[in-house]
């Protein structure tokens, strides 16, 4: 993060709990949250990494930056806060003329919903949402209570963020979106995230300790979340999928778009074991999709009709199209493909 200092004290935000602070900067204004307030240094920690693994799941955070605060208040309470806070903070630019959003599409409500049962946040609710749209798009703001897996009793706590979320009532799409992000947080992703605190706020062995207990809380993912019931269609594996109420296990994927950020295509990396299959028949009303492969046999199964791929073979399925497709490897060694695909509303997928 870029390290900026507070030039100017513009007004204290005192409807939060942790009274952050508005500031002025050379490089524009800046909500800081301050060291000296309420948990100190862990909850900006928190902020840091929570903020860093949001964005690799394609969620927005307000950009962030190391404020150097040497300020002073009228106010003896403010001013002893302000005396505790010297140094180092953590600030977020300042979104101005954000708002509080009225609906949230089903995709990225569920994908909102299950971060913040990944991350055990509990404070997304109606009340104070702790949500902003900001030129159209949607921001997460105010993660300072979060990663409480070694101080709670995990059930109780997923079951309240599921209870309490204000954007429950929008995700319809949340074992989908579980299976996805599942995929998108590996231990070097983990990693990043938790490098990216500034030096001095963590020691190297509090930094391992915590990729530990993140890495730990993704691999059990299967178990904690098939007990609140946002984790039905994902398994074992970097993200061996089931059919849902069958056993069978059907193939890898990665979604490189999401990964990056991108919210309005598909782009999943596929890797197919020997004997597996991809999905069950289908089709899309209104998504268009692609098939590249790139590495061993995949046969194509287009309206029950079997047809051989290739390494650089590509095929096409216009939208609205009722042939029912479906990849599946009848070889003895892994196939790898890409799949790119609209993401228009109001898609079904028709079997």
């Amino acid at each position: 993060m870029k390290k900026l200092r507070a030039e100017r004290l513009l007004s204290v935000i005192r409807t939060a709990s942790s009274m952050p602070i508005l500031v002025a900067t050379a490089e524009g204004e800046y909500i800081v949250k301050l060291r000296g307030a309420g948990q100190g240094l862990r909850a900006l920690v928190a902020e840091v990494v929570v903020a860093e693994l949001a964005e690799q799941v394609g969620l927005r955070v307000p950009s962030r930056a190391v404020i150097e605060a040497h300020l002073t208040h009228d106010d003896p309470e403010i001013a002893e806060l302000l005396a505790k806070s010297r140094g180092d903070n953590l600030g977020f630019v300042y979104l101005e003329g954000a708002s509080v959003p009225a609906t949230v599409e089903p995709e990225l409500a569920s994908r909102i919903v299950v971060f913040d049962t990944l991350v055990m946040n509990v404070d997304r609710r109606a009340k104070n949402p702790n949500l902003l749209v900001h030129n159209k798009d949607i921001y997460l703001i105010d993660h300072g209570a979060v990663l409480l897996f070694e101080h709670t009793v995990h059930d109780s706590l997923n079951e309240r963020v599921l209870f309490d979320h204000v954007l429950t009532r929008f995700a319809t799409d949340i074992p989908r979106q579980s299976a996805r992000m599942r995929m998108m947080l590996d231990r070097p992703q983990i990693a990043r995230a938790v490098g990216a605190v500034p030096s001095g706020w963590l020691t190297d062995e509090e930094r391992r300790a915590m990729v530990d207990l993140i890495a730990a809380r993704v691999a059990a993912w299967p178990e904690w979340s098939a007990r609140i019931g946002i984790g039905q269609v994902s398994e074992g594996g970097r993200e061996a999928q089931r059919i849902r109420g069958t056993a069978e296990l059907l193939g890898e994927a990665i979604d490189l778009a999401a990964r990056g950020g991108l919210r309005d295509v598909r782009v999943e990396h596929v890797r197919l074991r020997p004997g597996r299959r991809a999905s069950s028949p289908h089709f899309h009303t209104r998504s268009e999709e692609l098939v590249y492969v790139l590495h061993g046999a995949p046969t194509l199964v287009l309206d029950g009709e079997a047809r051989p791929l290739r390494p650089g073979d590509y095929v096409g399925f216009p939208a609205g199209v009722a042939r029912t497709h479906y990849v599946v490897n009848h070889t003895e060694n892994d196939v790898e493909y890409l799949v790119v695909a609209t993401l228009p509303g109001g898609d079904e997928t028709k079997y």
